[in-house]
């Protein structure tokens, strides 16, 4: 069953900082970041990337 569900992705841009949001019935993962700087974001298995 998981494999047959589709994530919703929203990816939003204010200036140069954006948010992608992905969502399925089972999990909402969230992640920000600005251009030009470094930062820390979740893959979808939890891993801290950077």
């Amino acid at each position: 069953m998981r494999k047959d569900v589709k994530p919703v992705i929203v990816i939003e841009q204010k200036g140069k900082d954006f948010t992608y949001t992905m969502k399925t019935p089972f999990f909402s993962r969230v992640n920000s970041f600005t251009i030009g700087k470094e930062s820390e974001i979740s893959s979808v298995d939890g891993r801290k990337l950077k």
